[in-house]
């Protein structure tokens, strides 16, 4: 996954829903199905077809072993300012 490719990927899974279920996203004993559904529950959202490729484009992002990219994005960008410090923590050492 080249760096345009990551940050489309990211504005369609939209950053803060990255950095905030990024542990769900990262967990593979959880189906896609089963984080859907945490997301429907958390946030109310509906169980649409977008909603599924929210949880694809992050586990493709993950597996593509670029999630410290993503993480260092959303940190360095102008409109995430809140998540900046969550998602650095995020970042491994």
């Amino acid at each position: 996954m080249n760096d345009k490719k990551l940050e489309r990927t990211l504005q369609s899974i939209g950053k803060a829903c990255f950095v905030n279920y990024f542990a769900e996203f990262s967990d593979l004993s959880l189906s896609d199905e089963a984080v859907a559904i945490i997301l429907v529950e958390r946030e109310g959202w509906d169980e649409a077809p977008t909603l599924h490729f929210r949880v694809r484009g992050a586990r493709r992002i993950i597996k593509a072993g670029r999630a410290q990219d993503a993480h260092m994005l959303i940190a360095a960008s102008p409109r995430m300012r809140k998540l900046e410090s969550r998602a650095l923590s995020l970042l491994r050492p």
